[in-house]
């Protein structure tokens, strides 16, 4: 019996070893498409944020001017992916969109993944997540104009998003862990 809490504790150590390795991924391409990004005049601001006391770590557009209205000019923040590591090791994967006082979407964010292990973290997966990003970006922003592959992505993830969480809760009343 003490051996099957000795394995469970190794496995769960071995996931915050592997979340360590796996940040160290995440902030380097955050960080190189932040680079990339800084030399167009007409792209964003690219802000990385990594909380290694939380356990996170955040590729986030910063406050832009959108457009003139009656209060002056409209500033958008918010729009932001996220990864997170949780308690028992899995890591959520989270897309944040812009919101202003011209365009607030309905949902607070998209659960775009979650992932039991760190170590299943890859750079196709890195690139898949920041495409969706920039998708999500450009949906839930009051400058931008988006196109209609991106609505169709974004409401695919959205129900992909509605599905995970249900699940997710449906476990939790279960009495099922969250890997």
């Amino acid at each position: 019996m003490a051996s099957g809490r000795n394995g469970a504790s190794g496995c769960h150590n071995a996931k915050f070893a592997h979340w360590r390795a796996s940040v160290e991924l995440i902030e380097q391409k955050f960080n190189e498409l932040a680079m990339q990004v800084a030399f167009h005049p007409q792209a964003d601001n690219l802000i990385v944020a990594r909380n290694d006391h939380r356990h996170s770590i955040r590729l986030s557009v910063g406050t832009r001017k959108t457009c003139p209205s009656s209060n002056g000019l409209v500033v958008e923040r918010g729009a932001a992916l996220f990864f997170a590591q949780g308690g028992r090791g899995s890591v959520a994967i989270e897309l944040y969109p812009f919101v202003s006082e011209l365009r607030r979407r309905r949902e607070h964010s998209i659960l775009w993944r979650e992932v039991g292990d760190p170590a299943e973290i890859t750079e196709a997966m890195l690139d898949r997540a920041i495409n969706d990003f920039f998708c999500y970006a450009r949906v839930s922003s009051a400058s931008r104009r988006d196109v209609a592959p991106d609505r169709l992505r974004i409401a695919y993830l959205l129900a992909k998003s509605w599905v995970n969480r249900k699940v997710r809760v449906f476990l939790a009343v279960r009495g099922y862990a969250a890997r």
